[in-house]
């Protein structure tokens, strides 16, 4: 029944208009006028239409939203830009949202949450004209994996726990010409052994060697041997780890 509710909230999302405008917002048969919002009021030049996210539990959100009469909204609601553009529609229970959709006030569909189980859930983020921004699964409000791109459609940005949330799987960054910051994946799953690579910012790399995830300090250590190199990618010197520990220098 669970997940009939969950596919049938889903299905009604879908058939969102972002053109369409309707003047009354009626929740529990009350009939009230729609609050209008100017884009340059609510749009974070870093994190998007973010507002809406606070009623999101699924994502981390504490936050209560009440209706007209004082008490937690519940049902769909929509809200709308100065210019008639839907600027969010979301299903809400209790006052928090569990499926929504913001745009830009040019129409274009800004982000979009989805429910994949109880546990599970998405959310993608576009920039204005389209692209893809962030591509983002959580569970249990903690974010399991993340993508984030430049404008361009490069990747800047992946993290990826374990299913758990226990440990790392990886962490890598890129600039925006294409060429890795750094690297850091797991190569040992049961040993918990990773190995990284850091680069400079014309992407040359920097140093490289294994580390180890102690799950009693909750903490990755270098443990190994670590090559360091100059700034024309040359290896200048060496050195040996042991739990964080090094000093061996060749």
């Amino acid at each position: 029944m669970q997940k009939f509710i969950i596919a049938l909230f889903i299905s009604s999302l879908a058939l969102v208009d972002s053109g369409s405008l309707n003047a009354q917002q009626t929740i529990f048969g009350e009939s009230k006028p729609s609050k209008t919002y100017e884009e340059k009021n609510i749009l974070d030049p870093e994190y998007g239409i973010n507002k809406y996210d606070k009623l999101n539990p699924m994502v981390g959100g504490d936050s209560i939203r009440n209706a007209s009469k004082g008490y937690a909204l519940q049902g769909w609601k929509e809200d709308y830009y100065s210019n008639g553009k839907l600027l969010h529609k979301g299903f809400y229970t209790e006052g928090q949202t569990k499926l929504y959709k913001n745009y830009y006030d040019n129409g274009q569909l800004e982000r979009d949450f989805t429910v994949t189980d109880m546990k599970r859930s998405k959310m993608k983020i576009y920039y204005k004209d389209g692209k893809l921004k962030a591509d983002i699964e959580y569970c249990d409000g903690n974010t399991i994996k993340e993508q984030d791109f430049y404008s361009s459609g490069q990747l800047k940005y992946s993290e990826e726990h374990s299913g758990n949330m226990e440990y790392l799987l990886q962490l890598n960054s890129y600039a925006e010409n294409g060429k890795p910051q750094s690297l850091f994946e797991i190569t040992d799953k049961k040993k918990k052994i990773y190995y990284k690579k850091e680069f400079s910012e014309k992407g040359v790399i920097k140093e490289e060697g294994p580390m180890r995830f102690s799950k009693d300090l909750l903490d990755y250590q270098k443990n190994g041997t670590w090559k360091i190199y100059d700034e024309n990618g040359n290896l200048k010197s060496t050195d040996n780890f042991v739990n964080g520990q090094g000093g061996n220098a060749n």
